[in-house]
C-alpha cells in the first residue's frame, strides 16, 4: 500500500511538474507573442512617423517651390513692367527730341527767312542808292 501511495504521489508530482512546465511554456509563448506584437506595433509606429516626416518634408518642399515660382513670376512681371516703362520713357524722349527738332527746324527756318529778308532789304537799299546815284550822275 505504501508503494502504491508512493507511486501515486510520484505520479501526482510528475503530473504537477508537467503541468507547471506546460504553464511555464505557455507563459513564455504568451510573453513572446506579446513582445512580437509590441515590436510590430512599435515598428508600425516608427514607419508611420517616418512616413509623416517624409510627407511633411515633401509638403514643405512643395510649398517652398510654389513660393519660389511665385517670386519668379513676380520678378518677371516687375521686369516686364520696368521694360514697358523704359520703352515708354524712351518713346517720350524720342517724341520730345522730335518736337525739339521740329521746333529747332521751324526756328531755323524763321531765322533763315529773317536773314534773307534782311539781306534782301540791304540789297534793295543798295540798289535804290545805286539808282539814285546813277540818276544823279545822269542828271549832272
Amino acid at each position: 500500500e505504501r508503494l502504491e501511495e508512493r507511486q501515486r504521489l510520484e505520479e501526482e508530482r510528475r503530473q504537477e511538474v508537467e503541468r507547471l512546465e506546460k504553464e511555464r511554456i505557455d507563459e513564455v509563448e504568451r510573453l513572446h507573442k506579446e513582445m512580437a506584437k509590441f515590436q510590430n506595433e512599435r515598428r508600425q509606429e516608427v514607419e508611420r512617423l517616418h512616413k509623416e516626416r517624409i510627407d511633411e518634408a515633401k509638403a514643405l518642399e512643395q510649398q517652398k517651390q510654389m513660393e519660389v515660382e511665385q517670386l519668379e513670376a513676380k520678378r518677371i512681371l516687375e521686369v516686364q513692367e520696368l521694360k514697358k516703362r523704359g520703352l515708354e520713357e524712351v518713346e517720350n524722349l524720342q517724341n520730345l527730341r522730335n518736337k525739339d527738332a521740329e521746333q529747332w527746324g521751324s526756328e531755323k527756318q524763321a531765322l533763315h527767312r529773317e536773314k534773307k529778308a534782311a539781306v534782301d532789304e540791304v540789297d534793295h537799299e543798295r540798289l535804290a542808292r545805286q539808282r539814285a546815284e546813277a540818276e544823279a550822275e545822269a542828271e549832272a
